[in-house]
């Protein structure tokens, strides 16, 4: 799993004027003069990506599932700077400069990019590391490494994917979309501070109802199978509560739903019914499995339901993504190609081109850019090379592995870049989590093969670091080449957002740690797994134990039940050709009515089923939210699927300090409980 991503699919919204089928630029700029980066337009995007990467802290503990700050950014900062500007009397507020803002945002929203929701606390896990105050330093110098050449890869990537290919980009262009109407009129202007006010109502009123809800669980947790199956005496029903089924308020994947493709919601609940309303149940009743959740050490030898359903799930999630670009090939073969023509270009282009040739690329794909907007070649490849060398010696001197192993897996992390560009442009899916999980695979076939006791350790450590970085880069790049994007619609200067990536990605590494420390504090079930069987722990961990059971699979043998594996195996090439023959036998138009076989995967490495139900309910809610009244739903889904996300993330946040303070949930009511805390 990666250390995050964004839910499978949104819905598709043909009719919403926030989504562009083609490119759209915007080039009437009424103050053509006004500074694009401004200190008052950074930090606030700064401020606003901190709410969303606390959200993301919660949802990626959760379900491993993180959100893009830029629609968030892009609402919500509008009415704050338009505000301040009333209040101060100063500078309008412009198009170009709430870019700026939104660019923040972004980077700052990626504190999670560093592995705090996947591998490190796999790592705590598996014993390579010890305490998390012990080890702060070591964690705070790795988040540097993790947190800046994703930024200085983008550069170069630009020409390519932006401006020759001109790819769609369907979020960025949606947040560029927002940005032009919110200053085209005084009609946009009314329209923002709509949405805002439905978002802040949605996020206080989620906020104010969870802190109720934590001192009566019964208002957000209702486990109605436990009271039924009491009333009843129905065995089958308290199973069924034993294995997470319940009904939970969970108001973010509520609003994760509203942006969740039918399809997808309905393959991730049949999914969770298979895996762990029919499979698990057999599986414990005949002594396959001994444990429904535990992920303790002796799991290898005495598995529980939650490891065995994790190789099929990963192994389905990987086949479909692979497979998915496989047949794909063409787009696949464009990112790598463009990629590497990326950075050919900006060190001198084609020498052998012809004048003529070159005049009619350069008219086609000229950039709008002045060049006194552009990034230097020297900053962003100057920055690449230190930021290079900062990993290197970081991972060489604090984590012990090797230079050519972390060379390999930032060369790793840049392949998968431009198959992370080039699939989020087109389809506005960034896969490049679960393919970084080759470099783990890669890492694993070099010596020493099968290590014990010190080298097992030392293995382990770089199996998971290299596949941090990987991914950590990877990604980061996808999501900086996203707000370039909304920056060239724009015409914004490209070094303007630069600028703010930095400042928004160095915010991030410190607000990260703090979430950090935060969170595995105030829950130890994070970075202990002898925590697991203990009530009390509110994630499910899904990213991490999927880190954590991949690295024992790959340096330990013998790791996977035998009756796991041959399940995975045939579930993998089922996978594969079933979805060779969707993307080839069946046409396009067809395949929303088929079920999503990454999704139906994400189900089997979940464990809590009510998250998934919540998930379900807001996508069926938003569809026929969007079938009873289109036009409010075109208006106003985004502020209130944001506002969802948001109110539960930063309460999340909240509560771990709740939980500090030695306040525990359920002091005022365990009523409705079937079983006390």
């Amino acid at each position: 799993m990666p250390p995050q991503h964004s839910p499978p699919s949104t819905h598709s919204l043909s009719s919403d004027p926030f989504r562009i089928k083609k490119e759209e630029s915007f080039d009437d700029d009424p103050y053509p003069d006004a500074p694009q980066f401004t200190w008052r337009a950074t930090i606030t995007g700064c401020l606003l990506g901190t709410i969303i990467s606390a959200s993301n802290f919660y949802m990626g503990l959760k379900l491993g599932w993180t959100f893009g700050a830029s629609i968030f950014g892009a609402i919500f900062g509008f009415t704050i700077l338009q505000a301040l500007v009333k209040l101060t009397k100063g500078r309008v507020f412009t198009a170009k400069e709430h870019c700026t803002l939104q660019t923040a945002a972004t980077a700052a929203g990626g504190g999670t990019t560093a592995g705090y929701i996947s591998g490190i606390p796999a790592m705590y896990r598996l014993g390579l590391m010890t305490t998390v105050q012990g080890d702060l330093f070591k964690i705070f110098l790795w988040a540097i490494a993790a947190s800046l050449y994703g930024i200085f890869f983008a550069i170069p990537l630009r020409k390519y994917f932006i401006l020759k290919q001109k790819l769609v980009f369907p979020t960025p262009t949606g947040a560029a979309n927002i940005i032009k109407s919110f200053h085209a009129s005084s009609e946009g202007a009314e329209s923002a501070g709509k949405k805002t006010r439905v978002m802040l109502y949605v996020m206080f009123g989620c906020m104010f109802w969870l802190l109720i809800s934590f001192f009566v669980p019964v208002l957000k947790s209702w486990h109605v199978f436990w009271w039924l199956g009491k009333a009843f005496n129905s065995k089958f029903l308290l199973e069924a509560n034993a294995w997470n089924f319940y009904f939970t308020l969970s108001f973010a994947f509520f609003g994760a739903g509203l942006m969740t493709s039918p399809n997808n919601a309905i393959s991730t609940m049949v999914g969770a019914f298979l895996g762990w309303g029919v499979v698990a149940p057999i599986l414990l009743a005949n002594r396959i499995v001994y444990t429904r959740f535990s992920f303790k050490e002796e799991v290898t030898r005495e598995p529980s339901a939650r490891y065995w359903l994790l190789w099929p799930g990963i192994l389905m999630m990987v086949c479909a993504s692979f497979t998915e670009l496989g047949c794909q090939w063409r787009m696949l073969w464009r990112g790598i190609k463009g990629g590497a023509m990326g950075i050919v270009g900006m060190f001198g282009g084609k020498k052998n081109q012809s004048v003529k040739d070159k005049k009619v690329e350069d008219d086609e794909d000229a950039d709008p850019a002045p060049a006194h907007e552009q990034v230097p070649l020297l900053w962003w490849s100057s920055g690449l090379g230190i930021s290079i060398i900062i990993t290197v010696v970081v991972l060489k001197f604090v984590w012990g592995i090797g230079v050519g192993e972390t060379l390999l897996a930032i060369l790793l992390g840049f392949i998968f870049a431009f198959i992370g560009i080039q699939s989020a442009g087109e389809t506005d899916i960034n896969p490049t989590g679960a393919i970084a999980k080759t470099s783990q695979i890669i890492l694993a076939a070099l010596p020493p093969i099968n290590p014990t006791g010190a080298e097992l350790k030392i293995k382990q450590t770089a199996n998971l670091a290299a596949g941090l970085v990987s991914a950590a880069s990877a990604h980061q790049s996808t999501d900086m080449v996203g707000d370039l994007k909304t920056g060239h619609l724009l015409r914004a200067s490209p070094r303007a957002q630069f600028t703010a990536q930095i400042f928004g990605s160095i915010f991030s590494i410190f607000t990260g740690l703090a979430f950090w420390v935060l969170f595995s504090s105030a829950y130890p079930c994070i970075t202990n797994s002898a925590f697991d069987d203990t009530p009390g722990c509110p994630f499910a961990l899904q990213a991490v134990t999927a880190w954590q059971g991949v690295t024992i699979a790959l340096t330990t043998a013998n790791a996977i039940p035998t009756s796991a594996l041959l399940t995975a195996l045939g579930l993998g090439l089922f996978t594969i050709v079933y979805v060779v023959i969707k993307n080839n036998c069946i046409p396009k138009q067809y395949h929303g009515y088929l079920p999503n076989m990454n999704a139906m995967g994400v189900a089997l490495v979940n464990i809590d089923q009510s998250l998934i139900i919540a998930l379900f309910l807001g996508s069926i809610g938003g569809l026929i939210w969007e079938k009873r009244s289109p036009s409010s739903y075109e208006m106003y889904m985004f502020a209130v699927a944001a506002g969802l996300v948001a109110g539960e993330g930063v309460f999340g946040t909240v509560q771990a300090g709740m939980t500090l303070a030695t306040l525990k949930e359920g002091m005022g009511s365990m009523f409705g409980m079937p079983t006390p805390h």
